[in-house]
């Protein structure tokens, strides 16, 4: 037995999750709540990443390891339906891959060294999610998609982890919009069917959760870029340690 309190909880995530398939969800996440149909797709992201990655594990996988770990949690936590929680970790992932990749080289011998940002003072220090990915754009080729998924991955991420006050201001703002509009149509000879219509405009534009569909392309998102990155140090690695190609040969 549950106590109120955790009951309480269990109901605002069911309540969040009929947000997602109701409100903002498509018709994958319909199809995705029906009894027996789900569909692994988080599974499925995973396996198609590992195909692709593998072949470049040997140069990008000590770079890259945290990131890889962090995709594979947000891959879980997308089948069990915490689509918040793909969010978050999909953001922490491409931090922790700008951060390694920034931060982490090889020598022309071939080990891996580690060379952290530091203050003027020279004390290490943190840099955050911006700096990181202004850093990697400038030594890694995304295309136009990817550099678009970069920055709503950041907001995604962002928006997840401090979902009490966005979600807050999303439902001040929308209540601030449905006001306005009661006030407008007030006294005006409109029919119901265009005030229902407007109404649903800002319930459907205010966001109040991570949905499936958000989720879903994030998810993917995260593992394409990861590859685009892990393809580039291979290219950084042989570059640097030319000997290691015809080893790998042989």
């Amino acid at each position: 037995m549950h106590t109120p309190k955790i009951n309480a909880i269990i109901k605002c995530f069911k309540f969040g999750m009929e947000q997602n398939v109701t409100m903002n969800g498509t018709k994958q996440a319909r199809s995705a709540t029906q009894k027996g149909k789900i569909k692994r797709w988080g599974r499925l992201t995973w396996k198609k990443f590992g195909e692709a990655f593998e072949p470049l594990d040997f140069m990008a996988g000590f770079i890259l390891f945290e990131p890889e770990a962090l995709l594979y949690e947000a891959t879980e936590c997308f089948d069990a339906g915490a689509y918040t929680a793909t969010a978050l970790v999909c953001r922490a992932a491409l931090e922790s891959a700008f951060y390694g990749y920034t931060t982490r080289t090889y020598s022309d011998l071939g080990a891996l060294s580690y060379n952290g940002p530091v203050t003027l003072d020279g004390k290490e220090r943190q840099v955050e999610y911006d700096e990181l990915s202004r850093a990697v754009k400038t030594k890694v080729r995304f295309g136009r998609k990817q550099s678009i998924a970069i920055r709503r991955i950041q907001e995604d991420g962002n928006f997840a982890a401090h979902l009490g006050y966005r979600r807050t201001k999303e439902l001040k703002r929308s209540g601030d919009e449905m006001k306005k509009l009661y006030e407008a149509f007030k006294g005006q000879n409109v029919s119901d069917r265009i005030r229902q219509r407007a109404y649903r405009k800002v319930e459907k534009e205010t966001r109040s959760w991570i949905t499936y569909r958000e989720a879903l392309r994030n998810l993917r998102d995260t593992s394409s870029i990861l590859l685009v990155i892990a393809r580039t140090i291979r290219t950084d690695y042989y570059r640097v340690v030319p000997w290691a190609r015809t080893l790998r040969k042989g």
